[in-house]
């Protein structure tokens, strides 16, 4: 992660402040969220911590296990419950945790998408994190649904990857997305994430 200590001192002063929500962005694309949970590990509290994927078949991909809806996974401080955008698996979920992460909210249908709603009037957590997978999407109507004040960007510290996504990364204002493929970018496990002694 680049600039490590500024991005941790950023997401430190959201855990600590009264704001609930914050916007995750920036060129780390496949370890976001894996940096929060590390974050959210290192607190040396045990949280429960529910993670809001795509789909649930993406698991393996962005988690490191074939993850199903109401099975706890332990790792480390974490309780970790996983649910996905497909209103089916949510039904599954307990309603309240100490932590959400949705990620990739580039899936989010934007302003009327049920995810948004469920996760502002069904769930209740005290910190929610909104992570994006690719900058390229115009999120203010989720900072304004969702009164998101706080942004934390966590960008790659490979500066050739950093670079290649920044300058070629362009917002778009439709709702259909196109994927942006990189070369050299893998997906990290949990547990790896977690324990990187970075």
């Amino acid at each position: 992660m680049k600039n490590e200590i500024l991005t941790l001192n950023q997401i430190e002063e959201f855990i600590k402040s009264d704001s609930k929500h914050c916007l995750v962005k920036g060129t780390d694309v496949n370890k976001k969220h894996l940096n929060i949970l590390k974050y959210l590990n290192s607190l040396g509290k045990k949280l429960r911590i529910l993670i809001r994927i795509n789909s649930m078949q993406n698991s393996e991909t962005f988690l490191g296990y074939n993850a199903q809806t109401n099975k706890l996974r332990e790792v480390g401080n974490l309780n970790i419950y996983v649910d996905s955008m497909q209103v089916s698996s949510q039904m599954n979920t307990p309603k309240e945790f100490s932590c959400i992460i949705i990620y990739p909210i580039d899936s989010l249908k934007g302003i009327n998408d049920k995810n948004i709603d469920d996760i502002l009037n069904n769930k209740v957590a005290s910190k929610i994190f909104w992570i994006s997978h690719h900058d390229s999407i115009d999120y203010s109507y989720l900072k304004e649904i969702c009164d998101i004040k706080d942004e934390v960007y966590i960008d790659s510290d490979d500066d050739i990857i950093h670079n290649n996504i920044k300058n070629n990364t362009k917002l778009k204002v439709e709702e259909t997305f196109d994927k942006i493929l990189v070369d050299g970018l893998s997906y990290f496990h949990i547990e790896d994430a977690i324990n990187l002694n970075q």
